[in-house]
This record gives structure tokens, sequence and C-alpha cells, in this order.
């Protein structure tokens, strides 16, 4: 019998280290990296866990193809089906109601790590993002830091489904796989 390891989600606004918190983890080979499929044009600044479709063929795909899928995004079942072979917990970026649908679902193997800034600096979060040139920079930076507040402020809905809080910070980079490691080992135990 194949044992289900943990499906760790990876929350936070955009612009917070979300794809090189996937990176780290990658690097180290202890978990299986769920790719994100997206309808939108590739970015240099994806990394390796990306699968850009054309709108129609995003279109195409029926939900039951996918875990997740909201908007524009989503992980295809066959990503999670990788993931068990491998037999390491999987981890991949996903918005919050993701976590909110899985965790209602499957809630015993779903965690949730949300990655929030050390402080707000709002000129180097819009350097960063306009390095991406595709997409409203100023629309997207007030979604992001709106949505960074629902995490701090709605402690009644979402809060709840947040297994892990962790400072996206270079300096905490170790710290922070490590405090990844100790979450999936007591949710195995």
């Amino acid at each position: 019998m194949i044992r289900l390891e943990p499906i760790i989600g990876i929350v936070g606004p955009s612009g917070v280290g979300k794809t090189t918190m996937l990176d780290l983890l990658d690097e180290i080979g202890e978990f299986h990296i769920l790719n994100q499929s997206t309808c939108r044009q590739p970015r240099s600044d994806d990394g390796n866990f990306v699968k850009c479709f054309t709108v129609d063929d995003f279109r195409r795909m029926s939900k039951k193809d996918f875990l997740v899928r909201h908007g524009n995004y989503g992980i295809l079942n066959d990503e999670v089906r990788a993931g068990i072979e491998s037999g390491k917990p999987m981890v991949g970026i996903m918005g919050a109601f993701d976590i909110v649908q899985l965790k209602s679902g499957i809630h015993d193997k779903v965690l949730a790590v949300l990655l929030q800034f050390p402080h707000i600096d709002i000129e180097g979060i819009r350097k960063r993002m306009r390095a991406r040139k595709n997409f409203d920079v100023e629309g997207r930076l007030f979604e992001g830091l709106v949505y960074q507040d629902v995490f701090y402020t709605d402690e009644d809905y979402l809060r709840e489904y947040i297994d892990l809080v962790l400072v996206s910070e270079l300096s905490r980079n170790e710290s922070n796989i490590d405090a990844i490691r100790e979450m999936v080992r007591s949710s195995v135990a």
C-alpha cells in the first residue's frame, strides 16, 4: 500500500518569494514539486515549475483534471499522481482559496505555509514586479497587499487554514526549510 504524503501549499502575496521557496525545496531533494499550470504567458522568473498552456487548451481541460483550479491557475491531477509515486511530500504554489477548498475535502493531508514579507517595502516589491513586464503592477501590488491583509485580519476565516507562517527573507531560508520539514514530520507522526 502506498502511503500518501502531505500536500503542502505555499501561499502569499505577489512578489513574496513563493517561487524562490520552491527552488530551495527542490534543491534539497526531499520534496516533490507540483508544477502549476496556467494560461498566461511565461515569465522569466517562473522557475522550472510552471506549465503554460494556451487559453483554449487550458479551458478545454475539465475541472476533474485538476486537484485545484482557480481562475487561470491550477495543479493537474497528473502532478499529484507523480508526487504520490515519488513517495515524497508534495509542495506547490496555491491560492488561499485553493487551500480552503482542499482542507475542506482532504484536510488531514493538506498543509498550508503562508509566506509573508518581513516588512512592507512597496518600492522593492514594485521593482520586482515591474521586472515581470506582463501585468498591471499597481493592480497586482494592491491585490497582494490586500491579500496579505486578509490573512492578518480575518482570523475567523482564512487564518484557521494556515499551518505555518514564515517570513520570506534570505537570511531565514535555512530556518524556514527546517520549519517546513518539522511541520511535515509532525503531520505524519
